[in-house]
């Protein structure tokens, strides 16, 4: 696998540990048990031992076919290993961690991040190796049509109704560290809107305004009715959600 990839992966782990507290630990791996990517706070050695045990469960499992899906519960700890393609995801669950919440993270949020990083393409930048002292620097081009940005990330959030009396009917209020990565993503460009999409796939465009509550920054995204109502979604359900970033004219 390419450098970049690895990379875009080894990034991925991180965002998806930052979006989940609930998510102790999480690595990536071949069938053959080569690790490819693992979360910062995860030792080399412990992921070779697990990735060690998995295979020896896969040579015993031959008989009746590939596994799929292994969920192996510790006295504080729940290790969950799914298959996305070509790869295995592996992660740790404090036992706190209620059923529902592992499996929507390890059936539907992880394996949708993991996908999404086969899409992405990062933008190739020159950067000259030298320049001329009389050489007057270059000012740097505008945004257009024709430029192309990094991909829109897509982060997925369980749902909670976004309280209060003078709530806006019209927005979201988002963890602000997914936000603050948007912004350090495209620069000076600005964000105002977001699309949301639900699991049954009803689609809408509104405002957000980002959480900066460290407590409600848990993995949630505060929805008012108004829009639950349109996507027909409820609170502990999943939403995928996309910045829209446009290009000047």
């Amino acid at each position: 696998m390419s450098q970049p990839y690895v990379f875009a992966l080894r990034n991925a782990l991180e965002e998806i540990k930052n979006a989940e507290p609930c998510v102790q630990k999480i690595f990536l791996f071949q069938k053959d048990g080569e690790v490819i990517a693992k979360d910062e706070t995860m030792g080399l050695d412990a992921v070779k031992a697990l990735t060690g045990f998995f295979g020896e469960l896969m040579q015993r499992a031959e008989n009746i076919d590939a596994i799929e899906n292994l969920t192996i519960e510790g006295a504080d700890t729940t290790l969950n290993i799914c298959c996305i393609g070509d790869l295995y995801a592996g992660s740790v669950f404090s036992r706190e961690t209620d059923e529902r919440t592992v499996k929507a993270l390890t059936k539907i949020v992880i394996p949708t991040i993991i996908k999404l990083v086969d899409h992405i393409s990062p933008v190739a930048q020159t950067l000259p190796t030298h320049q001329e002292k009389t050489e007057k620097p270059k000012e740097t081009p505008k945004l257009s049509k024709d430029f192309m940005l990094p991909k829109a990330p897509v982060n997925q959030f369980i749902v909670e109704k976004m309280g209060g009396l003078l709530a806006p009917s019209n927005t979201v209020r988002i963890d602000c560290k997914i936000t603050d990565g948007w912004l350090e993503m495209y620069g000076d460009k600005e964000i105002h809107e977001v699309n949301l999409e639900s699991i049954n796939g009803k689609t809408t465009r509104c405002k957000f305004k980002p959480n900066k509550d460290s407590k409600q920054c848990n993995g949630t995204i505060q929805v008012p009715e108004k829009i639950m109502a349109s996507l027909k979604i409820g609170i502990g359900e999943l939403v995928m959600v996309k910045p829209v970033v446009e290009l000047e004219a």
